[in-house]
């Protein structure tokens, strides 16, 4: 693994574009519940089909669930923890993985973003220099719409549930007077 600076491409456009071939999928649907400032669990799977082995690295950022533009200041690419054994969201860094021949790595990941309601889109690319680079070729994208979940309507039940106890506490004075 190697550790680079962020670039610049983590915050580029990541709308309209159709990945010629997807390299890049998570256990996701296509819509997660997920409350703003959580943490979102997932498992990213790499693939390298080619036969050499490859640098990959993946961006992403929040996209706007009705114009799907990108939210300013989302852009994230994902850094390695090794002492906690997942990769995270980092505003300022990214790691770029090896990823052998023909092969595969899995990356467990713990995302904190900042809003829900909102497309997570991260995109795979191959490092095709040094670190980093606007014009890396893009190997696969996946995207799911962060849906906060709904807030729990108590009160159908809480009349209900008052009417009950305020009737089992007044039974033993109503017995008492009997």
């Amino acid at each position: 693994m190697l550790t680079v600076t962020h670039p610049a491409v983590a915050y580029q456009d990541l709308t309209g574009y159709l990945p010629l071939v997807s390299y890049l999928s998570w256990g996701l649907g296509l819509e997660t519940s997920y409350t703003a400032g959580g943490a979102l669990q997932c498992t990213l799977r790499m693939e390298n089909a080619q036969t050499e082995g490859k640098w990959l690295y993946v961006v992403g950022a929040l996209l706007d669930a009705e114009t799907g533009q990108v939210i300013s200041g989302t852009g994230f690419g994902l850094l390695w923890d090794a002492g906690l054994g997942y990769a995270y969201n980092s505003a300022d860094y990214l790691i770029a993985f090896e990823v052998g021949a023909e092969s595969y790595i899995t990356v467990p990941c713990m995302l904190t973003l900042p809003q829900s309601n909102a497309y997570l889109s991260l995109v795979m690319c191959e490092m095709l220099g040094d670190e980093p680079a606007e014009d890396d070729t893009i190997r696969g994208e996946v995207t799911t719409l962060l849906v906060q979940p709904a807030a729990l309507d108590l009160s159908a039940i809480m009349m209900p549930l008052v009417m009950v106890m305020m009737i089992g506490a007044m039974i033993p004075v109503i017995s008492k007077q009997m």
